[in-house]
């Protein structure tokens, strides 16, 4: 029986590397999913694209925000920086503290303001989402 429960415990050991290995493989691709959208976000941003930025929020977010894309076309962002990034040890939320110069188009006086962005992720959908909404521009 010696070599049958060798044979188990191998086996056994085996299982767990692989369901370890799946873990961090998924982790893994959830952390790139949240680094690509949150590239774009930026993108998006910089480039006066707020229809893009605005879909990264969930629909329901986006009928409660009292701003919508247009109200932003006045805006024009000259810098946006990341100060500080952090995840939950779940991987399930991500915290991004972003540094936004911009200036209004109508009076060109360059302003800045800290962005505390928010981005949960959605295991139904494989998504991440700004749950924090589009910056206060003012």
């Amino acid at each position: 029986m010696g070599k049958r429960d060798d044979i188990m415990r191998s086996m056994i050991v085996l299982f767990l590397v692989v369901i370890i290995g799946c873990a961090s493989i998924g982790d893994s691709r959830r952390m790139d999913k949240l680094e690509m959208i949150t590239d774009r976000y930026e993108s998006a941003l910089q480039w006066g694209q707020y229809e893009t930025a605005f879909m990264m929020m969930r629909a329901e977010q986006n009928e409660r925000s009292m701003t919508g894309p247009d109200d932003l076309r006045k805006f024009k962002i000259t810098s946006y920086r990341l100060i500080h990034k952090s995840v939950a040890e779940s991987g399930k939320e991500a915290k991004q503290m972003i540094e936004i110069k911009y200036y209004d188009r109508d009076d060109m006086i360059e302003k800045t303001l800290i962005d505390n962005q928010t981005w949960t992720y959605d295991r139904d959908t494989g998504g991440w989402f700004l749950s924090s909404g589009l910056p206060d521009f003012r």
